[in-house]
């Protein structure tokens, strides 16, 4: 572990996976995390498997290098223990909706004012200058909204969900960035911070850095998508007694599998050589691929790639 955050201390309010995630890597630098429940404690604390009730596996995951303390913050009293805990912290967060966290009284103005030096974070479902800002927002929601349960379809079409918490742990990274890039702007300006990390808008970032595809250009030039991960051809390939996935990628890559492979017809393809042309036949290479694999074992293969350059993986 590097203490690079050896004494700063975090007040997180945050629940379930994605402030816990951001926070709990924040204390594996080295930050001081003290976690404020309410009195019916994280929902997350359920989940299974357990050994003890409420010490769910997953939320013990997240929420490990912390300290935790119970408090009603609906109650006057419970609210004066926050003030005083945050009087001294370096970084207040939580992840309820803005007019909630409102109503109790830690938005940014009240614990700036009492802490000017304060790095206020807000994790949040949507902008909050957006249409959506005091709507919910939870992983699968998030998952269909942005359309990565369309992107992973199947064969049949059908969209799926990923059997992971992605959009919480993706935006989880997003928030512990912001921290810290805040963290470091008060370390030039000695004064604090308000920031505020949307949910939808940070996953939209991270599905688009590619998928934008054609319309990243105004006018657009095409449709959204990148062909090359969209392909129905892009998936690990049947061994003669597995899978693999074979991943020939730069020109030298595909001319060396094929010299090796005796598939001078592929070689002769002009279009093979053309890193913009193959981009756009990738369908075709991968295709190919998924002809040849099952011709040998996964252990021939791994000869081949390491003959060839090109990766697989078992």
């Amino acid at each position: 572990m590097y203490r690079l955050l050896d004494g700063v201390r975090v007040i997180d309010l945050t629940t379930i996976v994605l402030g816990p995630l951001a926070t709990g890597l924040l204390g594996d630098l080295g930050a001081d995390v003290i976690k404020v429940e309410p009195p019916g404690g994280d929902l997350f604390r359920a989940s299974s498997p357990s050994r003890n009730p409420g010490m769910g596996a997953p939320f013990m995951t997240v929420n490990r290098n912390k300290r935790s303390i119970c408090i009603d913050l609906k109650a006057e009293k419970g609210l004066q223990v926050l003030q005083r805990l945050v009087a001294d912290a370096d970084v207040f967060v939580h992840n309820m909706r803005p007019r909630s966290a409102e109503r109790l009284g830690i938005g940014p103005g009240p614990l700036r004012d009492l802490n000017p030096r304060l790095i206020h974070c807000t994790a949040v479902g949507y902008g909050s200058d957006g249409p959506y800002a005091n709507e919910p927002a939870y992983d699968d929601v998030m998952q269909a909204r942005m359309g990565l349960a369309s992107l992973l379809a199947g064969d049949d079409g059908q969209p799926r969900l990923a059997p992971t918490i992605i959009a919480d742990k993706v935006v989880g990274l997003y928030v512990s960035q912001a921290i810290l890039a805040g963290l470091y702007a008060r370390e030039q300006t000695d004064t604090g911070a308000t920031i505020e990390v949307p949910m939808y808008e940070s996953l939209a970032s991270f599905l688009l850095a590619e998928h934008m595809g054609g319309r990243s250009f105004d006018p657009p030039i095409g449709d959204a998508g990148y062909n090359r991960l969209l392909s129905e051809h892009r998936r690990p390939h049947p061994t003669a007694d597995g899978f693999i996935v074979l991943m020939p990628y730069s020109t030298r890559h595909w001319r060396s599998l094929f010299r090796l492979l005796g598939r001078d017809d592929w070689l002769a393809q002009d279009w093979v050589a053309d890193a913009e042309q193959r981009t756009r036949r990738v369908d075709e290479l991968y295709r190919f691929l998924g002809e040849i694999t099952p011709e040998r074992t996964t252990e021939e293969w791994l000869e081949v790639s390491n003959r060839s350059t090109c990766r697989v993986l078992r």
